[in-house]
């Protein structure tokens, strides 16, 4: 499974066989619990608007996924 909030970004992705995309909010993913061996989480964290729906978003993580991986490469020293 793939997901991004933003169908925009979903269609530039070439179709994958056995990849089901969605673009549900991630904060509140709708998936069973440990319903993935991994979720893999890139560039995500610094558009989350505050503490509280971070920490909504690591647990929603969290309860779908066995493992977490994220990655960011967004500096908000640079960006803001």
């Amino acid at each position: 499974m793939a997901n991004d909030i933003s169908w925009s970004q979903i269609e530039l992705i070439p179709p994958k066989k056995n990849v089901i995309f969605t673009n549900h909010n991630a904060i509140t993913f709708p998936f069973k619990s440990n319903a993935f061996d991994f979720v893999y989480c890139s560039n995500t964290m610094h558009h989350i608007p505050s503490r509280e729906n971070l920490i909504n978003l690591l647990n929603s993580m969290l309860r779908v996924g066995r493992k977490v991986v994220i990655f960011e490469i967004e500096n908000p020293k640079i960006t803001g």
